[in-house]
């Protein structure tokens, strides 16, 4: 059961084998799509910006994100956003959190901020909705994902905190020895 779904998506075979310049403009990235819950990105004219568990993707190339992608084959959708944002603006966003914990940021976050959607702690499909209602959403494009997986895995904030606390108690784990 799907949260939220797309209407028409693009399907990839692979992120450097098509003729779609994600180099240029304003994209979400959906990686591990077909998880709960999935791992979100963004990406502004070739730099991706990142929270996470253990840190953050601080303007890394995108050309390294999707040489992991197509690696590991991480089942991903590529949302493009119809939106202005300035480079500043991405940067100032991201620069005021270090990295997810449980009960506080997440990787939406400073996505959240920078896309200027105000509010309590969205989830994913809500910020889909929100974009979508702000006539944003532009192009979908799928990679490593079957065919007829058209949308976001419905899950809730319960979901978000469990998974946040379990990628934390194996940091903390793999950090002891």
């Amino acid at each position: 059961m799907y949260s939220f779904q797309f209407e028409n998506t693009i399907i990839l075979d692979s992120i450097s084998g098509n003729k779609i310049d994600f180099n240029k403009g304003l994209f979400l990235w959906i990686l591990h799509a077909n998880k709960i819950p999935p791992h979100i990105g963004i990406s502004l004219d070739g730099i991706y910006f990142s929270l996470k568990v253990n840190g953050k993707d601080d303007g890394i190339e995108l050309a390294k994100i999707n040489k992991i992608i197509e690696a590991k084959k991480i089942g991903t959708f590529i949302v493009e956003i119809n939106q202005e944002v300035e480079n500043n603006d991405l940067k100032y966003c991201f620069s005021k959190h270090n990295k997810v914990v449980s009960n506080h940021p997440t990787c939406l976050t400073p996505i959240q901020d920078v896309l200027k959607l105000e509010g309590e702690k969205l989830i994913l499909s809500e910020l889909l909705n929100k974009i979508q209602l702000n006539d944003s959403l532009g192009k979908v494009f799928s990679l490593n994902l079957e065919s007829d997986f058209k949308g976001i895995l419905a899950y809730g904030k319960a979901e978000i905190e469990n998974r946040l606390k379990l990628l934390e108690n194996v940091k903390r784990n793999k950090s002891i020895h």
